[in-house]
């Protein structure tokens, strides 16, 4: 809501409470990206459900209106970059029961197997600041079909005008990776046929973690 009120900032740039909103706003983006992303960019206060489909489209929503009303460009904040690639580097290999496509893990509350256009506004963020983490991310937004919904409708009718199909798109090369305040992730044949990957819940500091709870942790 904090981040919505920044929006509205960008919106209405006349408004005489205008610059208090905006900076109130910015400081507490700042304050997650400091508080809230660990070493290799995970997200410590949720899981991968709220995490990434609740709370990241609402960093992005922001994100892309201060930048663009010219108040503050966090698209080119290597925290935000880490959150980005580490809400992409969970999700699953190619899952044949569900269309090929590759979705989201249920680590943690969460169900699981979701996909969402914010890796498709992820992707045009971070464009200009870091062309390649761009292409990943566009990558794996085409591999769940270039879906056009958004957590709680952040981008509301506009995200036809917003996501962009034709942007460039490359295939990592990710590897077995260690998420310092989660667990690893660890990977087998990634981009082949027999493509597996055992993503694996090995710590959680549960009593801020808001969906991954002790008795989650070994899942």
């Amino acid at each position: 809501y904090t981040l919505s009120q920044g929006i509205v900032a960008c919106l209405l740039p006349e408004h005489p409470k205008s610059r208090e909103w905006t900076d109130y706003s910015r400081r507490w983006m700042d304050k997650w990206l400091t508080d809230e992303v660990g070493a290799n960019g995970e997200w410590l206060s949720e899981g991968d459900s709220y995490g990434g489909f609740v709370s990241f489209p609402t960093l992005l929503a922001y994100t892309l209106a201060a930048k663009r009303a010219g108040h503050h460009d966090f698209s080119a904040d290597p925290r935000f970059k880490k959150l980005a690639l580490f809400f992409a580097k969970q999700y699953m290999p190619p899952d044949s029961r569900r269309g090929g496509k590759r979705l989201s893990p249920p680590v943690g509350r969460a169900h699981g197997w979701q996909t969402s256009g914010y890796l498709g506004l992820a992707a045009k963020l971070l464009a200009d600041s870091d062309p390649q983490a761009s292409r990943v991310l566009q990558w794996l937004w085409a591999q769940g079909e270039y879906p056009m919904t958004m957590g709680e409708s952040r981008l509301g009718p506009f995200i036809p005008q917003v996501l962009d199909k034709s942007f460039p798109a490359e295939a990592p090369q990710w590897q077995s990776e260690l998420f310092p305040a989660l667990g690893p992730v660890l990977r087998h044949g990634f981009g082949t046929p027999a493509e597996h990957y055992l993503n694996l819940l090995s710590h959680a500091d549960s009593g801020r973690n808001l969906d991954i709870w002790t008795s989650c942790v070994g899942g």
